[in-house]
């Protein structure tokens, strides 16, 4: 399967999940992990964060990230380079 396939898929469950959660809730906090990170993920995280961000500001919240797209992508790669 090709990189865009697959980010594009994973592009998808971001907006399915996190549109069920967000769906006519008060919500205060979300946590999006990614476990068993595959290489795609590890060296794509920008668009993955962006789309993250476009479905929690369509449902009409702020994002707020703990690490910067440059240390998540840090951390994403080097837990894809253990597995």
């Amino acid at each position: 399967m090709n990189r865009e396939l697959k980010v594009s898929r994973i592009e998808a469950n971001i907006e399915s999940q996190m549109g069920e959660y967000l769906d006519g809730g008060d919500k205060r906090q979300m946590v999006v992990l990614f476990h068993d990170v595959q290489s795609v993920i590890a060296y794509n995280p920008g668009e993955l964060i962006d789309k993250i961000e476009e479905v929690a500001e369509a449902e009409g919240y702020t994002p707020n990230f703990h690490l910067s797209k440059s240390e998540m992508e840090m951390t994403l790669r080097a837990q894809s380079d253990e597995n």
